[in-house]
């Protein structure tokens, strides 16, 4: 009888510790969770300021086109 109380008490000892540990993977998989959220938002935030920098160099090089353009055909004129 002593033996199946042992066992009982070893059996009931595992099975907390094995809720414990339930739990603790839990908690850690919602702060994972929670963690990928702030990323993706933050790769969202990064992905509009890198579209933005690329309009505004690419309005930059066409602005940059335009004036050297003029500048030839300036030349050209200012020759005769």
């Amino acid at each position: 009888m002593d033996q199946n109380h042992k066992k009982v008490a070893h059996l009931t000892e595992l099975l907390n510790e094995s809720e414990l540990n339930i739990q603790r993977l839990t908690d850690q998989s919602q702060v994972l969770k929670d963690e990928i959220r702030r990323l993706e938002g933050s790769w969202d935030e990064t992905a509009k300021n890198m579209e933005y920098l690329k309009n505004i160099l690419m309005k930059v090089n066409k602005l940059c086109f335009e004036f050297s353009s003029f500048f030839d055909v300036e030349s050209i004129v200012f020759s005769f």
